[in-house]
């Protein structure tokens, strides 16, 4: 049997070389995918290469597009905007009712908050001298002290959020035109049954219907039937000032104690014997709050005891 000639001794050195140039062949890939997706994250892709089809990007919010610019230009001169109007837009998306606004008002800010849709909508309207995106939340953002009026085709998903900022703020709009789903709408003309938003903002804001839009004036299509709602500012309250505090209150009582007649609901925030003559008198408060019409409301909040 022959012998097995000895190893050589190995080279600790070399080895070590091998194994420092696999590690850099290895890791050069995944530090190459690392540098591109930072890089990714901090360069968005400039405006032209910006796909035209933002519909995917605001599919999520629930908004959808007005398809044919002759139904924008009807709805912008039914809204009556002409060149002394300051007009904010809310959720422009792809800008098609901006340029309409643009070419009647006197100034349209455009509010945006997805800066990507921000720069695919200046690169697009920059030939507009009298419209300006603005990259921020509608939410959060303060709304201008002068006369405005707000014109939009707003995110279904907001609509709630929107409408209670617009009306609630220091500075509300002289009227608010919005495009929302239709049971939305519904909320805040208290049909066909009050509702508590109908009944809070309806002694400072008259609520319409402008136009009832079919399906197929958007893209994509949605799956829910859509409306235009007017909000606009009374000349005079319903209500006093003296008396809005306690009308919000009689109103939120009626709507959350969650009693059968709304005579049951307030009836700690009344006198006992000022209820019954009050019904004795006319005014009935045997129904529900929902079954309630805003008149009855109103004239609680203007008993006295």
């Amino acid at each position: 049997m022959g012998t097995r000639a000895p190893r050589e001794p190995r080279d600790r050195n070399q080895d070590s070389q091998r194994q420092q140039q696999s590690g850099r062949r290895s890791a050069q890939p995944n530090d190459q995918r690392a540098e591109a997706r930072a890089q990714s994250k901090r360069s968005p892709p400039p405006a032209h290469d910006l796909p035209m089809d933002t519909g995917a990007r605001r599919q999520a919010l629930g908004q959808n597009f007005l398809r044919r610019e002759r139904l924008a230009q009807q709805l912008v001169a039914q809204a009556g905007i002409d060149a002394r109007d300051l007009v904010v837009e809310i959720g422009p998306g792809r800008g098609r009712l901006t340029r309409v606004l643009a070419q009647h008002a006197h100034q349209v800010f455009a509010i945006e908050r997805d800066p990507v849709m921000v720069a695919l909508l200046r690169e697009r309207l920059a030939d507009l001298h009298n419209a300006a995106v603005v990259e921020a939340d509608i939410l959060t953002m303060p709304l201008p002290a002068t006369r405005y009026r707000v014109f939009a085709n707003i995110p279904f998903n907001l609509t709630a959020a929107i409408v209670r900022r617009l009306l609630d703020d220091a500075h509300p709009p002289a009227d608010a035109w919005l495009v929302m789903q239709r049971e939305a709408a519904w909320r805040y003309l208290g049909q066909p049954q009050m509702t508590l938003v109908a009944a809070l903002i309806q002694p400072s804001w008259e609520v319409r219907v402008e136009h009832a839009f079919a399906r197929r004036d958007f893209e994509p299509m949605p799956a829910v039937e859509s409306v235009l709602l007017r909000f606009s500012q009374r000349d005079q309250p319903l209500i006093p000032d003296t008396r809005a505090d306690w009308y919000r209150q009689i109103v939120r009582q009626g709507f959350t104690a969650w009693q059968p007649t709304v005579a049951a609901a307030v009836r700690d925030l009344f006198p006992s014997r000022l209820l019954h003559d009050a019904a004795r008198a006319g005014l009935d408060l045997s129904r529900r709050p929902s079954q309630t019409p805003l008149e009855t409301w109103l004239a609680l909040a203007e008993l006295d005891w």
